[in-house]
């Protein structure tokens, strides 16, 4: 990802703000305000940013990983039965899709 310099950036290490980083999140951005003060986010270990001077920054490498946290599921009865979701290529319904 290219900077103000003309630098490429690793991905990884690409800072988001408050509001870019809630909005990646799917959260309002005082909830993700108040998780830095409580230490949790929906209900998990709240993601770890930067305070660099005045300013609050989020690498996107903590927020995949505090993303990772949650899975993925094709349908509410995996959900329910708080199983894991099936990998595309063990899905006989998702076999031959993907």
């Amino acid at each position: 990802i290219p900077n103000n310099f003309g630098l490429l950036m690793d991905t990884d290490q690409y800072l988001l703000n408050s509001e870019q980083a809630s909005k990646y999140l799917g959260v309002q951005t005082n909830t993700l305000k108040q998780s830095r003060h409580t230490g949790i986010l929906l209900g998990e270990v709240a993601p770890r940013y930067l305070k660099m001077g005045r300013s609050t920054r989020y690498t996107l490498s903590s927020l995949l990983e505090f993303r990772s946290q949650f899975p993925e599921y094709t349908n509410t009865s995996q959900y329910k039965n708080k199983e894991k979701p099936p990998r595309p290529s063990e899905d006989p319904q998702l076999r031959g899709s993907v």
